[in-house]
């Protein structure tokens, strides 16, 4: 059950942004600056591991269809 709880933990870590990666890059009253792009580079890289999932060997994966809508409301 641990490992299982830890894979979770950690696809949940890969594809999904923190309250304040999302309070980054959608808040008015964050400056753009660092942890804006550093936010911005996180959606970019889900995106395209979204794509590498939804390009696997057995044809496209549920967590690829369900990542890449869900990200692409931050770009």
């Amino acid at each position: 059950m641990e490992d299982k709880k830890s894979i979770i933990t950690l696809f949940l870590a890969r594809f999904t942004l923190s309250e304040d990666e999302v309070e980054a890059v959608t808040s008015r009253d964050v400056p753009v600056g660092k942890r804006f792009f550093d936010a911005m580079s996180k959606t970019e890289r889900i995106r395209e591991d979204c794509r590498v999932l939804m390009a696997g060997e057995d044809g496209p994966t549920k967590a690829g269809y369900d990542g890449a809508p869900a990200i692409g409301r931050y770009n």
